[in-house]
């Protein structure tokens, strides 16, 4: 098949023009923020507010200034956000936080993660993923708890 001279450069500019185009509007405006957060890894709707999490920590947008506002407490990078019933669960790069969504504070896990992968609701219940292992959170104590046959020394 022969293609007119310059097509190639015309079908990347296109399909950048139509990837563009089908942006979601969450991750237009998470790339308008990128400056204000950091970089940016995920970002996710949690009861009609837009919460992102960056290299500068966890944002959320806040309606009326229509910029982002930093969640309280220092969690260093945030590499995702996890709503779990009604909370907020961010995996960071020193540990798992609960955010309290009426202060927005964050609340650091007791426990020697480190670095957290992911946050699995499961059954009601919220694991931790860490490169040591696994853990569950103890719903009354919120306290880490390794499971067993997962943990890696």
């Amino acid at each position: 098949m022969h293609h007119p001279k310059g097509f190639p450069r015309f079908a990347m500019f296109l399909g950048i023009c139509v990837s563009a185009a089908t942006l979601s509007a969450t991750a237009q405006v998470v790339s308008r923020l990128a400056a204000d957060t950091g970089q940016v890894y995920s970002a996710v709707p949690v009861n009609g507010e837009i919460w992102i999490a960056a290299s500068k920590g966890a944002f959320w947008m806040d309606s009326k200034s229509k910029q982002p506002a930093r969640v309280v407490g220092d969690t260093s990078k945030v590499y995702s956000i996890v709503p779990v019933n009604g909370e907020i669960w961010l995996a960071a790069q020193n540990g798992a936080f609960r955010v309290d969504l009426r202060t927005k504070q964050s609340v650091h896990l007791e426990g020697d993660t480190g670095y957290v992968s992911s946050i699995v609701p499961v059954n009601g219940e919220i694991w931790i993923i860490v490169l040591k292992g696994a853990f569950r959170v103890d719903s009354k104590s919120q306290r880490l708890l390794p499971v067993g046959a997962i943990r890696v020394p």
